[in-house]
């Protein structure tokens, strides 16, 4: 950058030799005047100011905190039962060894180092099962946590002041970084700026940002060794020594160390164009490396295993498998969900632009030098053509490789390359100062910033740092001081920034205080919270309740651990062809093909011994998700009982055990609750539920009795008809009589006579026999099928008498235990007025005939209140919630209106739910940070 134009006209060399008479002491070398950088003295506070506000603005970005409760959970762990790898939280995971079976599985040359010594030796320097390389800042989380809280209620907010502290540190570092390296002061402090903002959708608190802080460290300790004195290259000793506890990325340390010594031993043969260390830097640098290297294997609890799991983690055979998970995806993956790689790219392409036209422009200068030589006199503000730091600028760019293969390295390649950046244009800008100066001057100088102008661009940085602090602190106020509108409890900072309100907080004061012991199946995001949320033994530090998966992954998982739980989860093959059958016709799945896919979830459930479930919102309302089927497919399956619902969590039983089936039988009773909205809740939810199976039952026997009465009916009508079929046939059968007793006397009178008259009457006289035997056979069928219609009739109207009983007991039951779940979901709302509540009012409630009126009445008096009291909903904790329960209502009404044709009401209501939709979207971005 230009120097300040305070500093008066210098004298030439000569001028000074000519003043100074010569002495012994005198130096051959060049007096050196004080000379002060532009912007330097009082704009530095500007600057500094800056650096502070966006290491704030870096540390308050809302990133979801998976690991910071698994760190909770082992913190406490390993401080109350010290460090070792007897893992205690899971079921499925690592076993401590190594056994001498494990050992065999080694490649051969471990095995013949192994065999070498006892088990117990290798044990002791090779520890196998639970390999935790964070287990120091779990226990500085803990630690922090509990020391400004309590063990009973830690102080979480601690950890948001880490988080603070620690990027406050690393944009220091960044700075001090681009200051040692020649970079103007302004420039450095803008650019580490820079590297704070790029990497800040990646920050979150966790491990990994120990390592974000001690890359710059390491970068600075580089630098102050290349630059300042060798030395500073042994503070990599206790560096990798607390690196190596605090977090696995202490392996870059070693990692960049190899490019350092190669490209310094490199460029050592011309050191007037590069920046050498020399080969005594290169011999105190391996030392140095050699001394941490085996620091890191003494002075950690794992020992070699801390360096053998980092590779086993990165390039073994199940590496890439474990790298499914978004944060390990390349930095220009777009799509990506986890942060945001606009920045970066911003990096990178300046690279790509700054590197030539730097090279460009130090050639063009490196010209002029050599003319510059034939002048008799030399300036003591002559530019001197900067040396090459290949070393830092390699190390800079395989850290910029890192972020592009994946994306949870670009806050270390920002670290690494924004120093970079800054020298680059620094020297750009003095090389073409001093070139330009050299063709108009024929003076190879660079020129100073005029005062106006150093003074026009310190006002801008001020207004823009005063502007860009008061926007941040406003908008720090408005996010995360203010009203809460996701919840009304967990509303703390900590919880805020970590989205940890959706945590299952209640849901393991559920299984505290049911003491539940056994296996559970849970989502593996949830599982360190779950672990946290658990009263572990005193004397083990085993929690009661095992989990099936956690997010500490290859920590503590074996690859097929996790591709169970995966395949699980997904519901298994069955959950993909019942999807497929579905989507080909263009529908849903059905109830059957629900009950069929629950049925082999708990088929591999039970082959495990898990009769705990605990599923999040995220999974369950989510239908792009193969886990929300995993749920519904529960919720059909009648082994499974749900016995904790609240609007984040759904905790579900096998009541086929005995300790299931007795935590769902007493709800109500034994079965304890941590508060009354979950209490409520989950009994509105059984009893509607029951309340709908009552219902069904109704409209059964309903259907039933029409059924009956319709055969009652027509049976009935059959036997008139037919008595009416009888009354005829016993006409006709007494005019055939008549008939026959008048033939029967001609016959006497014509006897005697005989011939043709005779027989014709003999003949009429067979034909009404005949006439009179089938009328009579006629008759004792008619009266045979009025005997079987009347006992017809009498089984109906027995059968009737039995559905008009049953539909008594029913109805009995109905009415009471539908409003006995309609008040508890009601009473559910008042508690907390969200939509879990609603949904069980509208959507279960609802189903019930009797109930409608009420829900409905409801519905309208919710919508009518909101309309009314909204300025002062909007101002209150939970007010999504509040929104997302009101949007439920007018839907439900909106459906009412359409039924009863009222389309201005039906109008209104669709409107108002585009509406609160819209709130709730911007909410959710005003809110998201």
């Amino acid at each position: 950058m230009a120097r300040s134009a305070k500093t008066k006209k210098r004298p030439t060399l000569s001028a000074l030799r000519a003043e100074a008479p010569p002495t012994p002491q005198q130096p051959k070398r060049p007096i050196k005047t004080h000379e002060h950088s532009a912007f330097s003295g009082w704009p530095m506070i500007i600057a500094w100011v800056g650096m502070l506000i966006f290491a704030l603005h870096a540390s308050t970005h809302m990133v979801a905190a998976g690991d910071t409760w698994v760190a909770m959970a082992c913190g406490r762990h390993f401080v109350n039962h010290g460090v070792d790898t007897v893992e205690p939280f899971s079921a499925n995971s690592h076993k401590p060894g190594p056994t001498p079976e494990e050992i065999e599985t080694w490649p051969k040359w471990a095995q013949s180092i192994a065999n070498k010594f006892d088990i117990e030796t290798v044990k002791r320097w090779h520890p196998t099962g639970w390999v935790n390389q964070n287990w120091l800042t779990h226990v500085i989380f803990y630690w922090l946590s509990t020391t400004l809280g309590s063990e009973e209620d830690p102080h979480f907010n601690a950890l948001v002041y880490w988080k603070f502290a620690i990027y406050i540190l690393t944009v220091i570092c960044v700075y001090c970084t681009g200051r040692v390296l020649g970079a103007n002061p302004a420039l450095s402090a803008v650019f580490a700026c820079f590297a704070m903002f790029v990497g800040r959708s990646f920050l979150d608190v966790r491990p990994a940002g120990f390592s974000n802080l001690l890359v710059a460290v390491f970068l600075f300790i580089l630098v102050l060794a290349s630059y300042r004195n060798i030395l500073y290259i042994w503070l990599i000793v206790p560096l990798s020594v607390f690196w190596c506890n605090v977090h696995g990325g202490y392996i870059y340390t070693f990692i960049m160390l190899a490019p350092f010594v190669a490209l310094h031993l490199l460029t050592s043969i011309s050191k007037k164009r590069f920046v050498s260390i020399g080969r005594k830097g290169i011999y105190h640098t391996i030392a140095a490396g050699s001394v941490a290297f085996l620091a890191v294997i003494i002075f950690n609890p794992f020992h070699l295993t801390n360096l053998t799991h980092t590779f086993v983690i990165s390039a073994s055979a199940h590496a890439e498998r474990w790298r499914d998970i978004h944060e390990w995806h390349p930095a220009f993956e777009w799509d990506n969900p986890v942060g945001t790689a606009v920045p970066f790219l911003i990096v990178f392409i300046m690279g790509l632009f700054l590197l030539p036209f730097w090279a460009v422009s130090l050639i063009l200068t490196s010209h002029s030098m050599p003319r510059r030589r034939k002048r008799k006199e030399i300036e003591l503000d002559e530019y001197q053509w900067p040396k090459i730091d290949l070393p830092l600028m390699v190390i800079a760019a395989l850290t910029v490789y890192m972020a592009i293969r994946s994306r949870r390295f670009i806050p270390v390649a920002a670290i690494a390359a924004c120093p970079i950046l800054a020298v680059f244009i620094n020297q750009i800008v003095s090389a073409i100062s001093a070139t330009q100066n050299f063709q108009r001057k024929n003076r190879l100088a660079v020129s100073p910033m005029l005062p106006n102008v150093q003074l026009s661009f310190s006002i801008a940085g001020a207004v823009a740092v005063i502007l860009f602090g008061a926007w941040w602190g406003l908008k720090f106020k408005r996010i995360y001081l203010d009203a809460w509108p996701s919840d009304t409890k967990l509303k703390s900072i900590f919880m805020r920034m970590t989205a940890s309100d959706a945590k299952p907080f209640n849901a393991c004061r559920f299984i505290k205080m049911n003491k539940l012991q056994g296996k559970m199946f849970n989502y593996w995001t949830e599982g360190g919270c779950i672990a946290w949320g658990q009263e572990p033994d005193p004397d083990t530090g085993r929690t009661p309740l095992q989990l099936f998966m956690d997010g500490r992954a290859q920590a503590a998982y074996n690859r097929s651990a996790f591709d169970l739980w995966t395949t699980i989860i997904s519901g298994g093959r069955i959950t993909a062809e019942k999807l497929a059958i579905a989507r080909a016709r263009g529908r849903s799945m059905t109830a059957d093909d629900y009950e069929e896919i629950g049925k082999w979830i708990h088929g591999q459930l039970k082959d495990r011994e898990v009769w705990v479930v605990l599923m999040p919102a995220a999974v369950f309302n989510d239908p792009r998700k193969n886990s929300y089927y995993f749920v519904k497919a529960l919720e059909h399956d009648p082994n499974w009982r749900l016995v904790f619902l609240n609007n984040k969590q759904k905790l579900f039983v096998d009541v086929a055990t005995p300790q299931g089936k007795e935590l769902f039988e007493n709800m109500g009773g034994k079965t304890v609750y941590p508060d009354d909205f979950s209490k409520s809740l989950t009994l509105a939810h059984k009893m509607l539920l029951s309340a709908a199976h009552w219902e069904e039952q109704r409209r059964q026997i309903e259907k039933g009795e029409n059924a009956a009465t319709v055969k009652l009916n027509r049976e009935t009508a059959t036997i008139r008809t037919k008595e009416k079929a009888v009354a005829q046939l016993k006409k006709k059968l007494a005019g055939l009589s008549e008939q026959l007793d008048g033939l029967t006397q001609r016959l006497q009178g014509t006897q005697q006579q005989g011939g043709p008259e005779l027989e014709e009457l003999l003949k009429q006289k067979q034909q009404i026999e005949k006439a009179i035997e089938t009328t009579e056979t006629e008759l004792e069928n008619e009266n045979t099928a009025i005997k079987a219609s009347e006992k017809a009739v009498a089984e109906l109207r027995e059968q009737l008498a039995e559905q008009s009983e049953q539909l008594k007991t029913v109805q009995k039951y109905l009415m009471v235990v539908s409003r006995q779940g309609l008040d508890f979901a009601t009473k559910a709302f008042k508690l907390n007025p969200s939509p879990a509540p609603m949904l069980e009012i509208v959507l279960v409630a609802g189903r019930i005939a009797q109930l409608r009126p009420h829900v409905t009445n409801f519905c309208k008096n919710l919508f009518d209140d909101f309309e009314k009291n909204q300025g002062q909903y909007s101002r209150q904790d939970g007010y999504r919630l509040r929104l997302g329960a009101v949007r439920i209502a007018c839907i439900h009404l909106q459906r009412i209106a359409q039924a009863t044709k009222n389309t201005e009401l039906a109008t209104l209501y669709s409107d108002k739910i585009t509406e609160y939709d819209r709130k709730r979207e911007a909410l959710a971005r005003e809110k998201r940070w």
